[in-house]
């Protein structure tokens, strides 16, 4: 998340192969509790092609942990421990 004078933001960046960022998208964060944030409105982009997108992300906490919601539909995330 960045913070720019009294306005946070989240900045989503697009991995490509073979190449480290492709792309990114900086979306305005909406505060709609101490446990939950959305941000679907596009501040900036450096891809003309994303300006049109019609993703809406809700970050909340629940019991266990962060979750992650994209257009309503949970995005599952995953947490692996690697033994070193």
């Amino acid at each position: 998340m960045l913070k720019e004078n009294n306005d946070y933001f989240i900045l989503r960046k697009y991995f490509g192969s073979g190449v480290p960022v492709t792309g990114s998208v900086k979306y305005k964060v909406e505060f709609n509790s101490n446990y939950q944030i959305t941000f679907s409105e596009i501040i900036d982009t450096d891809k003309i092609d994303l300006m049109k997108s019609n993703e809406k992300f809700i970050l909340c906490v629940e019991d266990n942990g962060l979750a992650l919601y994209l257009n309503r539909l949970k995005i599952v995330i995953i947490e692996r421990y690697l033994d070193k």
